[in-house]
């Protein structure tokens, strides 16, 4: 028996813009039901926690082009060049390239773009010479590509060079993606978790066979991973309102069994839903089961779950003062007024830390309500610099990256923390009510804590600040609202 290592190479598309594997998560649990022994290998490590750690790693990085040469730091043909990136090509078996989407919008020749592609499977070659590199066409940006792609006599070219190259069309039904079918949101060229699927299933029929193949070659280090042997948690029945949530958490048996993916389920999503991280969310009135399955051998847990009383509403009756949607966590570097026009000065320099903050003074009342919906991608982000805050006056919400912690400080002092002992989600809803006396934090429309303040609440203006995140760690909806 004989472990493929999978290297996923190329931009954005492969690393997930807002999302923390890509198609990469639904490409492992097609690849791991189908009973292929794989690993997914790279410099990098993907945040989604879905993914165990042997099936974590690829080479893709926002941004990057194919290029000119090797000078370009954001080419993927300057990537070969740093030891980490060519150790881990060395390691692998298999890549799946994907790039070329920002190339053309950068300035590229798009005429020249078959001949620099050329140049990079070289480069590759050169490091790894016994790879076979799966190769995608572009489901946008650069059609120049996807002809000289599809048009290239690979069989001539694979038995002249003694390289192994495959060609996997992306345009073609049904793994075609555009907007009308729902693939990816209108304003932006990543695709969604539906599109991440059909991606997914177009790698899947290209390679399974092929690892199959390469399985039953024989490796005298191949040892088999620890099994999966039960599964456990704290799934007593739930009362819930309607729009309150819920995040039911298992683990499985032992803690150290390679694959220690739950799959989640609701038997009645019109009631409740839960979704692939095990955040419940209550609808309406009625009854459903949750359901926790290992991905590795099947064992399940149920959580009897029913609706009843009246919906939840934190802010009801409350002034609505802000309420803005930001999506990159970019350096501010113009004065303005408010958020809104501060969110178009916003210039992408490689910073990951920064700050926005409301000059205008906020009308506050006796309460406020802050609500924030985070994504927190990179789970393992959770160093004491990894954070981002909100503030308003002297009152301010913690979240440290990856959810690791959330907290409530005032003056820069901390009043409570409550730490998360595994990370749950890759986007969150968190509410910070602040009252004459007191501070209560929510998470998901569920309180997590209430802390007396120290002194009322002083200052009436909103800070945002962050530090040591990347770019799906920032906020994506504000809203800030007034009793």
């Amino acid at each position: 028996m004989k472990r493929i290592n999978i290297f996923p190479m190329g931009d954005s598309i492969t690393e997930g813009d807002g999302n923390g594997s890509a198609y990469k998560y639904a490409l492992f649990e097609q690849l791991y039901l189908a009973g292929v022994k794989f690993s997914f290998v790279g410099p990098s490590r993907n945040g989604d926690i879905r993914l165990p750690e042997a099936y974590a790693g690829h080479g893709g990085h926002c941004g990057y082009v194919i290029g000119t040469d090797d000078k370009e730091p954001t080419s993927l043909r300057f990537k070969l060049t740093q030891p980490s990136y060519a150790h881990a090509l060395k390691s692998a078996h298999m890549i799946l390239l994907w790039i070329g989407f920002n190339d053309n919008g950068k300035g590229y020749d798009p005429t020249t773009i078959g001949k620099r592609y050329d140049s990079l499977l070289d480069e590759i070659y050169a490091i790894q010479p016994h790879l076979i590199v799966y190769c995608a066409t572009l489901f946008h940006s650069s059609p120049e590509l996807n002809q000289w792609l599809l048009s290239r006599d690979w069989e001539t070219y694979n038995r002249e060079r003694h390289r192994e190259i495959h060609i996997v069309d992306m345009t073609r039904p049904p793994y075609r993606l555009d907007r009308q079918t729902g693939d990816f949101p209108e304003d932006d060229g990543h695709p969604n978790e539906a599109g991440n699927r059909k991606i997914a299933s177009a790698w899947f029929e290209a390679i399974v066979d092929k690892i199959r193949e390469l399985n039953a070659e024989q490796d005298e280090n191949y040892r088999e991973p620890k099994r999966v042997t039960g599964i456990e948690g704290d799934f007593s029945p739930l009362v819930l309102r309607p729009l309150e949530g819920k995040i039911l958490h298992a683990q499985v048996k032992p803690v150290d069994a390679q694959v220690n993916t739950i799959l989640w389920t609701s038997n009645n999503p019109a009631v409740a839903s839960v979704d692939d991280y095990g955040k419940v969310r209550a609808h309406q009135k009625g009854k459903a089961t949750i359901t926790a399955t290992s991905l590795d051998g099947g064992f399940t847990l149920f959580c009897p779950l029913s609706v009843a009383g009246e919906p939840v509403d934190l802010s009801s009756g409350m002034k609505l003062v802000v309420h803005d949607t930001f999506t990159k966590p970019l350096l501010w570097d113009g004065p303005t007024e408010v958020i809104k026009p501060a969110y178009q000065k916003l210039s992408m320099k490689g910073v990951i830390a920064g700050k926005l903050c409301w000059k205008k003074a906020l009308s506050l009342g006796q309460q406020v309500y802050l609500e924030v919906s985070c994504s927190q991608a990179n789970h393992r982000k959770h160093q004491a610099d990894h954070y981002i805050t909100f503030s308003i006056g002297n009152v301010t919400l913690r979240l440290s990256g990856g959810l690791e912690s959330m907290a409530i400080l005032q003056n820069g002092n901390l009043l409570q923390e409550s730490c998360v002992l595994q990370p749950v989600a890759v986007y969150e809803t968190y509410g910070l009510m602040i009252q004459p006396t007191t501070a209560t934090l929510y998470l998901h429309n569920e309180m997590q804590f209430c802390v007396p303040l120290k002194t009322p609440l002083q200052g009436n203006t909103l800070h945002i600040h962050w530090s040591g995140l990347g770019r799906a760690d920032f906020t994506q909806n504000l809203i800030v609202k007034t009793r």
